[in-house]
């Protein structure tokens, strides 16, 4: 039996996510569905606007049969960090086949980047690139493009850019990549026509207070699990809520704090603590730190790694321990495969959690106090954050 993984974030979960799901089933008969999800914070630097928990549950009655926690560490990182994160993740269960979406959906394209990416050639090609003053999204292209020629253009788009990751992240692994071709609206569009619309578009009417309107524009269950959740009063998440708190870390960091941050080098330190001094909200940070160089989701993620105290040293190479947020029956011999077996600790109830050590289990403190602190940023603040409420879903199918 094949079992195909798949690196998500869901939030929320769309008719796109339920296509890529559905392309899944018809390639795979008979195959199980693990997802790597993050949790309750995201790569593009800001909470998840829907919890964990019920975009966990939305996954699944969409025909997901696993769906394990993608860390904080490498929820809210670079793309390469998220893929490979993700993989390492899905390699513990006995994925055998990777699924993820592409613009381009074109394997041979996004495979001689990937190819690229780890070649010395390229490295040079991107110090060059580099030393003339240009960003880094648009050396690396350039440096690409010397190697590969007008194929470097998959890297333009997000999806492409970290499909050819999870390419990266597979190389030596035996798991098998089945890139999908996205459907529907792109990436970052705010528009609303059409059959599938963005993640960006319905978390805009999130934000707005349009839960109806969201939820018409998602798969129906995933759509009724969504205006639970907002007749619960448990969305959206929304950092604003915590602009003073943010700002409060901000200005306690020391230059010394800030180079001590995941993805900070070169010196910034020096540029994000005098931002740090005259920022009046936390996209007033990233604009005074902001340079052609760094963009402004790295940026966003340096805030959060300050606000959730993420240093450097909090960041394994793979995840220090494996929990289940939801499963049903075709999920339960992937965790079976868990255990008894050496590597990273698998959580089923959170309680087990709080018997872990080492780094595993500064790992798992890290990850509560995330969710504690995103339980500040809902417009009624929980107590005791998330993650002390809510265990393992179960979905009966």
């Amino acid at each position: 039996m094949e079992i195909v993984g798949i690196v998500a974030e869901f939030d929320p979960f769309h008719r796109g996510h339920a296509c890529l799901l559905r392309q899944v089933r018809d390639a795979f008969p008979g195959c199980a569905i693990a997802v790597a999800m993050s949790g309750s914070f995201t790569q593009r630097g800001s909470p998840a606007a829907v919890s964990k928990q019920d975009r966990a549950e939305m996954a699944m009655t969409c025909g997901a049969n696993l769906v394990l926690l993608l860390p904080v560490t490498f929820a809210c990182a670079s793309a390469e960090r998220f893929a490979r994160g993700g993989v390492a993740l899905l390699r513990r269960v006995g994925v055998t086949v990777l699924a993820f979406g592409s613009e381009c959906g074109d394997l041979t394209r996004l495979q001689r980047a990937a190819d690229a990416l780890e070649t010395e050639d390229y490295r040079r090609q991107l110090r060059e690139e580099l030393a003339g003053g240009r960003s880094f999204a648009a050396a690396r292209e350039r440096a690409v493009a010397k190697l590969i020629g007008e194929d470097a253009q998959v890297l333009r788009q997000p999806n492409d850019l970290l499909a050819v990751e999870y390419l990266r992240a597979l190389r030596g692994t035996g798991i098998r990549p089945f890139p999908v071709r996205r459907q529907g609206a792109a990436h970052d569009s705010g528009a609303l026509e059409g059959e599938v619309v963005s993640a960006s578009a319905l978390r805009g009417l999130l934000y707005q207070g349009q839960f109806r309107a969201a939820a018409e524009k998602m798969p129906a269950a995933a759509g009724e699990l969504l205006l639970r959740c907002a007749g619960e009063g448990r969305l959206p998440a929304d950092l604003n809520r915590c602009d003073r708190a943010v700002l409060a870390a901000l200005r306690r960091a020391t230059p010394e704090d800030f180079a001590r941050l995941p993805d900070v080098s070169e010196g910034l330190e020096h540029r994000l603590y005098r931002a740090a001094r005259e920022a009046v909200s936390p996209e007033d940070f990233c604009r005074r730190a902001k340079t052609k160089r760094y963009a402004y989701a790295r940026l966003r993620r340096i805030l959060l790694y300050c606000w959730l105290g993420v240093t450097r040293e909090d960041c394994p190479a793979e995840p220090a321990f494996v929990q289940a947020l939801a499963l049903d029956e075709g999920g339960r011999p992937l965790l079976r495969r868990l255990r008894g077996q050496d590597g990273p600790p698998l959580i089923v109830r959170p309680a087990e959690g709080k018997r872990l050590t080492g780094l595993a289990g500064e790992q798992f403190r890290l990850e509560n106090r995330a969710d504690d602190l995103w339980g500040l940023c809902l417009p009624e603040p929980l107590r005791g954050g998330w993650s002390c409420l809510e265990g393992l879903r179960r979905a009966e199918r």
